[in-house]
């Protein structure tokens, strides 16, 4: 039997032959809490004029902003879903509301219909000259699937005008190519002008979940166009950095220190030249602002690192490349008794992009183009390892009970060192119901008998957006881990317990699962789960060991016959024998209460129980 660990969700094949992790939309939150950057085009006043621009790129916040867009709630903008995109940031269409529900849900997952949408605010058409009414295009980038899942025969995105007479499909565009960005203009007929213009964008497909997506970037309605112009005078960084160091993007400073030029790699970024013939030398500058933190006292410097480079050979028009920076910060800038440092990068573009001598004032004003020509990133030296940027795109999740799901990761360090937490963002869907999972760390997978660590029955404890909640070790059970260690957990239930997942940063082949007996590696997934192993000493952990006499817990009935009760505050839980050794067991989380019941042990029982920062210890008899 054959185990397929996939995206989507298994629509022919019973859970008994497949496991499936499958992605979640996360809520696109405080949509009322929206920023223009003073980049964009402020143009508040209704209606708007020709041009209209926007390339999604100076975005602060996850979705379109109200001074071009009328319509915009669960349209979701983003760096991670699209593959390759011409400039910074898109805005994803699929089958979730604003609110990351389904539009349809029920028994029907294959039901279809139209979901998102984005709607232009008005646009005052009655101002274009009678010579020019024949030169009115909209455009724009889409691209089917992207880092998403790919649309079905039938999907399309439609494109409506709204005339005199109600809104009209203009254009219907089919999935062409998966991988790429595609061009598309449509004709605005002179029909259509009048003050109040609308344009609308919208997604035909599955409306029960994550399904058919499709990315849209580089939106543009202007006069004096042509079917087949794609040219602006702008040339756009088109993909953020990748990590300046290496597979990671947090490493712990104690073992990045170690070795701190080796642990560097050079981020690249992407570029794309939207102006046709246009082969005008292009150069780019970058800075690092270290950021140190030793004693409690924060000092910070900045340095250039390049300063006008070239970019050679010219980037032609309509074409894009990828480049990585060419100076990183040096060694000596680095404290080696630092507690921590934040490295930032800054990468800018030296364009000409609204030069006022060429055709720009005339044609594009007040668009500024120059406002997808800056890019900044951050990285963390501090006590954790994180292969994700911390931006989740998806939550990800294994609904079968008794799988397993493992992370692997490498230490920067030839030395061992202590795990003190484990750090798991857990999407707030909506769910409140109580679940609770084992975490468990391994030393080995793939030995005949996989070495465990450490395992620990916990709660899930759901968060804002991209907010980590921390999982104390228990400080009687110090786990020391060298070189390659595995942190995961044994699912209970086949409810839904999706993991944070970052969709733009790649360590899929790090991810495995266990449904059979069997350890497999992921291959299907690409992304990362948004949990970090954090380390440190005993002595550094904030969670402090109390008695029973100065935090009195009740736990009943004592003796049990294996079964027993503890109040609900009791966040944390592990049992031990009287040698010292874990007891395996279940919580059941209820009213006013968890139900706890040990397996196939007897005797004296040491129950360990983590309450507002503080372990409690209390014996326990259980007996036949």
């Amino acid at each position: 039997m054959r185990i397929s660990l996939f995206v989507g969700v298994a629509l022919t094949l019973s859970v008994d032959l497949f496991a499936q992790v499958t992605l979640t939309s996360i809520p696109i939150t405080n949509l009322s809490d929206t920023k223009l950057s003073k980049n964009g085009r402020e143009q508040a006043a209704a209606p708007l004029t020709l041009p209209f621009w926007d390339d999604f790129s100076y975005y602060s916040k996850k979705r379109p902003v109200e001074s071009l867009w009328e319509t915009y709630a669960s349209v979701s903008i983003n760096d991670g879903m699209a593959v390759n995109p011409v400039s910074l940031k898109v805005a994803t269409f699929d089958g979730y509301d604003a609110n990351g529900k389904p539009y349809k849900s029920g028994a029907d997952i294959l039901v279809k219909g139209f979901g998102d949408e984005l709607v232009s605010q008005p646009i005052d058409l009655t101002l274009v000259p009678n010579e020019k009414k024949g030169t009115v295009y909209l455009s724009f980038y889409y691209q089917a699937q992207g880092n998403g899942e790919v649309p079905d025969s039938g999907d399309r995105l439609v494109v409506s005008f709204n005339g005199l007479q109600g809104w009209e499909e203009v254009e219907t565009v089919d999935v062409i190519n998966a991988s790429n960005f595609t061009f598309k203009s449509i004709y605005v007929d002179p029909k259509f002008f009048h003050s109040g213009f609308q344009f609308r964008i919208t997604n035909f497909g599955r409306l029960s979940g994550p399904y058919d997506t499709w990315n849209v970037d580089y939106v543009y309605l202007n006069m004096d166009r042509t079917a087949t112009d794609s040219s602006t005078p702008d040339r756009a960084i088109a993909k953020p950095l990748t990590s300046l160091l290496k597979d990671y993007w947090a490493i712990p400073y104690k073992h990045f220190i170690k070795d701190s030029v080796n642990n560097f790699n050079p981020p690249s970024f992407g570029l794309y030249n939207f102006k046709q013939g246009n082969n005008q030398p292009l150069n780019y500058f970058s800075y690092d602002t270290i950021i140190i933190y030793k004693n409690e006292v924060k000092s910070k410097a900045a340095h250039a690192l390049d300063s006008f480079k070239s970019i050679l050979p010219s980037l032609v028009g309509l074409n894009f490349r990828t480049l990585p920076i060419s100076k990183l910060p040096l060694a000596r800038y680095f404290d080696k008794k630092a507690d921590s440092v934040t490295i930032k990068l800054k990468i800018g573009l030296t364009s000409r992009d609204n030069d006022p001598t060429r055709d720009y004032t005339a044609n594009y004003s007040p668009v500024d183009f120059r406002n997808n020509d800056t890019i900044r990133s951050t990285y963390t030296l501090s006590s954790f390892y994180a292969y994700d940027d911390g931006e989740a795109e998806y939550g990800a999740g294994v609904n079968q009970s008794g799988a397993e799901l493992a992370y692997q990761f490498n230490m920067k360090t030839t030395e061992a060192d202590v795990l003190r937490k484990i750090d798991i963002y857990f999407p707030d869907f909506g769910d409140q119901s109580s679940q609770v999972f084992e975490l468990r760390i391994w030393k080995t997978l793939f030995d005949a008998t996989p070495i465990v660590l450490y395992k620990q029955t916990v709660p899930v404890k759901r968060s804002a957006k991209n907010k980590f909640i921390s999982y104390a070790l228990d400080p009687a059970q110090p786990v020391s881990v060298q070189g390659t260690f595995y942190v995961g957990w044994k699912q209970n239930t086949t409810a839904r317990m999706d993991v944070g997942f970052d969709a733009n940063t790649d360590s899929a082949d790090r991810i495995f699962y266990n449904t059979s007996g069997t350890w497999t590696k992921n291959t299907d997934l690409k992304g990362s789960l948004m949990i970090r192993p954090v380390f440190g000493k005993g002595t550094t952990n904030v969670v402090t060991e109390v008695t029973k006499e100065s935090k009195s817990i009740e736990i009943y009935p004592n003796p049990s016959q294996g079964v027993f009760y503890v109040p609900n505050v009791v966040e944390q839980i592990t049992v031990y024998d009287s040698f010292g050794s874990p007891v395996d067991f279940f919580s059941e989380d209820q009213l006013e209460r968890k139900k706890i019941q040990v397996i196939n042990r007897n005797g004296l029982l040491i129950v360990r129980m983590l309450i507002d920062n503080q372990w409690v210890s209390q014996r326990i008899i259980v007996q036949d």
